[in-house]
């Protein structure tokens, strides 16, 4: 959302006489059961070019070629699906259930894409209460980990190694970030702070009409 108001502002040049950034709300869904090791990163969306995926294909596989331990589950569908190769665990199409069990027993949740305007997964791998790996050329994404507290963000394999290998040498500190991650949430992006956020801006514009 954030990256459409920039483009709508800065890229377009329109200038609207009135504009928020509202924000979307995130439903609450608990997990009921581990799907996964610890150790497994995990990707769920749309597995297409768009979203960036053959970089973060490589770099597993470049990860796990120099001797580490790693294996990214993937979820969704699309015609970029993972590589045959035993670092992948390819499962398509799940129900809301079992993405949420599986956010909550991933490493963390790896969004390589390099062009997002919210990213709902990113929110509902933080209500599960894990951390989140994402792509430092997004704005938007760093922009919510770095705020959150939430997670880390790459620009490089390097970094993306590095951060791969922090996340399973502290888990508790990984698992910190998965908290603060969901405190994030809690306080920016349920429906009732959605609703109420949408009433004050309405109540405002009607008040300066008056």
């Amino acid at each position: 959302m954030q990256s459409c108001q920039q483009l709508a502002l800065r890229r377009l040049a329109i200038q609207p006489q009135r504009h928020r950034l509202l924000g979307e709300g995130v439903p609450l869904t608990t997990p009921t059961a581990h799907a996964g090791a610890p150790a497994d990163l995990l990707y769920v969306g749309r597995l297409e070019g768009g979203k960036n995926l053959p970089l973060l294909y490589r770099y597993v596989r470049r990860y796990v070629a120099q001797g580490n331990a790693l294996r990214l589950v993937v979820m969704g569908t699309g015609p970029l699906q993972p590589p045959r190769h035993p670092a992948f665990v390819y499962r398509g199409f799940v129900d809301e259930q079992t993405k949420v069990n599986a956010c909550a027993s991933a490493l963390a949740f790896c969004l390589p894409s390099n062009n997002e305007s919210f990213s709902r997964v990113i929110m509902e791998s933080w209500l599960a209460e894990r951390p989140v790996l994402v792509n430092g050329h997004c704005a938007v994404t760093a922009g919510h980990v770095q705020r959150s507290k939430g997670g880390l963000a790459f620009c490089t394999y390097e970094e993306f190694a590095g951060a791969v290998d922090w996340l399973k040498a502290n888990p508790t500190l990984a698992s910190q970030m998965g908290r603060n991650g969901r405190a994030y949430v809690q306080g920016n992006y349920t429906w009732p702070l959605v609703v109420e956020r949408f009433a004050k801006i309405i109540a405002a514009w009607r008040g300066s009409e008056q």
